[in-house]
């Protein structure tokens, strides 16, 4: 039963993901080359002997030492038969174990202060860090499992966010911005600038963006004044 159960639960989760899926983090932008991936804090050592043992040395690191070493682990209990269980009066297996966990978390140090001591690692991890705390942030609304005719059926209503919407797909913007204007570690998010900014002062920013946005490496924008009015009516309607 226990079994059953458990394979039942396994389907209902398969299917809510299927008919309601949603992120843990903003959307990847495969044009994003500044992005610098990094597994979770508990695959951090696991990350950091692979960068070791890497290269030519990629099998013995990734197949051969961890198979040997989880082989160990699953013999223990038919070598160890004893009855003792007082840790202290076993030092092989108890010893052992300590060596292993001080070895994982030296890994894992070593990995994080790597990280932080390269400025430039440092300040895009930040940034991608800050990412997914905005994200993380918003309301949470399930994706439509058919992202493309969601999309269409929001912008079809009118011509002028259609254009607009196909000439942010088209250009920069979307490589930087993300798909939906969502924001990504390159660039900040669009939704809800149009709350911020009038449409005057959005096709201003758009053709002579601050200094700051500059820095950010925002180019300025070079469309016609009837692109940038479908342009700026897409980004308006970023809600």
């Amino acid at each position: 039963m226990d079994m059953v159960a458990a394979l039942l639960i396994i389907v209902a989760l398969g299917l809510a993901a299927h008919f309601f899926p949603f992120r843990l983090g903003p959307e990847a932008v495969a044009s994003d080359t500044s992005y610098i991936p990094r597994p979770e804090w508990y695959y951090v050592p696991i990350f950091e002997w692979l960068k070791i043992l890497g290269g030519k040395w990629s099998l013995l690191g990734g197949i051969i030492l961890p198979g040997i070493l989880a082989a160990i682990f699953a013999a223990i209990p038919f070598i160890d038969r004893g009855r003792e269980r007082r840790p202290w009066r076993r030092p092989v297996v108890v010893g052992g174990f300590v060596i292993f966990a001080a070895c994982y978390a030296g890994l894992g140090v070593i990995s994080y202060h790597g990280d932080a001591t390269d400025p430039i690692v440092a300040a895009q991890l930040a940034r991608q860090r800050q990412a997914e705390i905005d994200f993380m942030r918003q309301p949470f609304e399930p994706e439509s499992s058919n992202p493309s005719s969601a999309k269409g059926a929001g912008v079809a209503a009118d011509p002028l966010i259609a254009k607009g919407a196909a000439i942010f797909a088209a250009g920069p913007c979307s490589s930087c911005h993300g798909a939906k204007g969502e924001g990504t570690a390159a660039a900040p998010q669009l939704i809800g600038i149009g709350q911020k900014f009038s449409p005057d002062s959005l096709a201003y920013l758009l053709h002579h963006p601050t200094a700051d946005m500059t820095d950010g490496g925002m180019p300025k924008v070079d469309l016609n004044e009837t692109d940038t009015k479908a342009l700026v009516a897409y980004l308006r309607s970023l809600k």
